[in-house]
Protein backbone atom coordinates (compact mmCIF):
# COMPACT_ATOMS: atom_id res chain seq x y z
CA UNK A 1 0.00 0.00 0.00
CA UNK A 2 2.01 3.34 -1.44
CA UNK A 3 -0.15 5.91 0.52
CA UNK A 4 -1.76 4.89 3.79
CA UNK A 5 -2.27 8.22 4.82
CA UNK A 6 -5.14 8.91 1.92
CA UNK A 7 -6.50 5.81 3.77
CA UNK A 8 -6.60 7.64 6.77
CA UNK A 9 -8.35 10.81 5.25
CA UNK A 10 -11.20 9.03 4.89
CA UNK A 11 -12.46 8.28 8.55
CA UNK A 12 -12.56 11.68 9.16
CA UNK A 13 -14.42 12.98 6.06
CA UNK A 14 -16.93 10.33 7.07
CA UNK A 15 -17.13 11.25 10.79
CA UNK A 16 -17.06 15.13 9.88
CA UNK A 17 -19.85 14.16 7.04
CA UNK A 18 -22.19 12.48 9.42
CA UNK A 19 -21.77 15.28 11.86
CA UNK A 20 -22.07 18.05 9.38
CA UNK A 21 -23.36 16.56 6.06
CA UNK A 22 -24.18 20.10 4.79
CA UNK A 23 -22.80 23.57 3.48
CA UNK A 24 -20.30 23.51 6.32
CA UNK A 25 -18.67 19.87 6.21
CA UNK A 26 -15.49 21.38 4.46
CA UNK A 27 -15.01 23.72 7.24
CA UNK A 28 -16.01 21.26 10.14
CA UNK A 29 -13.24 19.25 8.29
CA UNK A 30 -10.50 21.62 7.89
CA UNK A 31 -11.13 22.31 12.01
CA UNK A 32 -10.98 19.11 12.78
CA UNK A 33 -7.24 18.47 10.68
CA UNK A 34 -6.37 21.62 12.09
CA UNK A 35 -7.46 20.34 16.31
CA UNK A 36 -5.28 16.68 15.46
CA UNK A 37 -2.21 18.47 14.54
CA UNK A 38 -2.36 20.75 17.60
CA UNK A 39 -3.45 17.97 19.56
CA UNK A 40 -0.14 16.09 18.10
CA UNK A 41 1.74 19.20 18.65
CA UNK A 42 2.45 19.61 15.00
CA UNK A 43 4.45 15.76 15.83
CA UNK A 44 4.17 13.50 12.97
CA UNK A 45 4.16 10.22 15.19
CA UNK A 46 1.63 11.90 17.41
CA UNK A 47 -0.57 13.08 14.08
CA UNK A 48 -0.66 9.32 12.67
CA UNK A 49 -1.46 8.41 16.29
CA UNK A 50 -4.43 10.55 16.47
CA UNK A 51 -5.86 9.34 12.44
CA UNK A 52 -5.09 5.33 13.78
CA UNK A 53 -7.43 6.16 16.38
CA UNK A 54 -10.14 7.53 13.99
CA UNK A 55 -9.21 5.06 11.70
CA UNK A 56 -10.05 2.39 14.70
CA UNK A 57 -13.31 3.89 15.56
CA UNK A 58 -14.26 4.30 11.83
CA UNK A 59 -13.82 0.52 11.51
CA UNK A 60 -15.24 -0.44 14.94
CA UNK A 61 -18.26 1.03 13.20
CA UNK A 62 -18.34 0.43 10.04
CA UNK A 63 -16.32 -2.47 9.52
CA UNK A 64 -12.80 -2.98 7.53
CA UNK A 65 -11.28 -5.07 5.07
CA UNK A 66 -9.71 -8.20 6.70
CA UNK A 67 -6.48 -8.01 4.35
CA UNK A 68 -6.20 -3.77 5.05
CA UNK A 69 -3.67 -2.64 8.38
CA UNK A 70 -1.77 0.69 8.31
CA UNK A 71 1.69 -0.16 9.04
CA UNK A 72 2.89 0.52 12.72
CA UNK A 73 6.10 2.42 11.62
CA UNK A 74 3.54 4.75 9.23
CA UNK A 75 5.31 8.31 9.35
CA UNK A 76 4.82 10.98 7.30
CA UNK A 77 7.01 10.91 3.86
CA UNK A 78 9.26 13.95 2.63
CA UNK A 79 7.36 15.27 0.04
CA UNK A 80 4.25 15.10 2.52
CA UNK A 81 5.99 17.10 5.09
CA UNK A 82 6.92 19.40 2.42
CA UNK A 83 3.56 19.95 1.11
CA UNK A 84 2.26 20.28 4.93
CA UNK A 85 4.81 22.83 5.58
CA UNK A 86 4.06 24.53 2.07
CA UNK A 87 0.45 24.73 3.46
CA UNK A 88 1.05 26.66 6.69
CA UNK A 89 3.70 28.83 5.14
CA UNK A 90 0.84 29.97 3.09
CA UNK A 91 -1.23 30.62 6.05
CA UNK A 92 -4.04 28.39 5.31
CA UNK A 93 -3.45 26.07 8.38
CA UNK A 94 -3.78 27.47 11.67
Amino acid sequence: MPYPFLHCLIPPQRQQYVLHPGDDFWDELNKQLVWMRKQGNHEAAKIVKGFKLVLAEDHEKYGKSADYQLPEDAVINTWQQNLDDSIIADGVAA
